[in-house]
């Protein structure tokens, strides 16, 4: 058996809800879906690191985030055969549509890179078009304010 350890970063994204660290197994499952047959090992809050045991074997480390729908909200990454420690972390990327997934890294250089590429980007079209339509309000403002005294 070794350690894996697995922190989950602080975020506002999906802060309130916990998510379900498991491992694939043959039998004694607690999650099914499809022909996979998870373990729950542990669940994690916001901003938590927690550490699990896990066999020395080639395993499926899932982190399910849906009670309701574990086979579509979920994330998966293979650790390989061997005996040294390991640690992981996880993360909610902003996306309404696709219900605020959770991304796994291996390193924590990796995750700070994906939250960086996972922040909006505002274009010029639309900083022009927020400063337009707040010109547009104080003209507009303007105008039945002066005719409403006047």
């Amino acid at each position: 058996m070794r350690k894996l350890t697995v922190n989950r970063r602080t975020q506002t994204v999906a802060s309130l809800g916990k998510v379900s660290i498991c491992i694939e197994v043959e039998s004694n499952e607690d999650i099914k879906f499809d022909y996979t047959k998870l373990k729950k090992i542990g669940t994690l809050k916001n901003g938590e690191s927690k550490e699990f045991t896990i066999p020395k074997e080639t395993s499926k480390v899932y982190v399910v985030f849906s009670k309701i729908m574990p086979q579509k909200f979920h994330s998966v990454v293979w650790i390989s055969e061997g005996t040294d420690d390991l640690e992981l972390y996880t993360f909610s990327r902003y996306s309404p549509f696709a219900g605020n997934p959770f991304v796994i890294s291996l390193t924590e250089e990796m995750s700070k890179k994906e939250m960086k590429r996972n922040k909006p980007e505002i274009s010029f079209g639309t900083k022009l078009l927020y400063f337009l339509m707040i010109i547009g309000s104080v003209i507009i403002g303007y105008y039945i304010g002066f005719n409403a005294f006047s």
